[in-house]
């Protein structure tokens, strides 16, 4: 079985600001924001990743996450509730 070669291209520093930046997008909109924060940052992750020399890309958008965890609160609260 051969191995996969596999690399990152991004800084920290680049990490490290794209962290701050998601942070406080959600600090400042109360968590409203964070599913759009979230995508942000898998695809700042997956543009500086590449496998087996491919690149790869990350098509989720942060209004299909908002949807999401939408559900997710709903169901929570109903089960919570019972």
């Amino acid at each position: 079985m051969e191995k996969s070669a596999s690399k990152f291209n991004g800084s920290a520093w680049g990490l490290l600001g794209m962290s701050l930046l998601a942070e406080l997008i959600s600090i400042l909109t109360f968590g409203i924001a964070t599913p759009w924060a979230v995508c942000m940052m898998y695809n700042w992750y997956i543009k500086y990743t590449v496998i087996d020399g491919k690149q790869l890309y990350f098509t989720g958008k942060g209004g299909e996450l908002f949807g999401s965890y939408i559900i997710w609160f709903l169901l929570s609260v109903i089960t919570l509730g019972i």
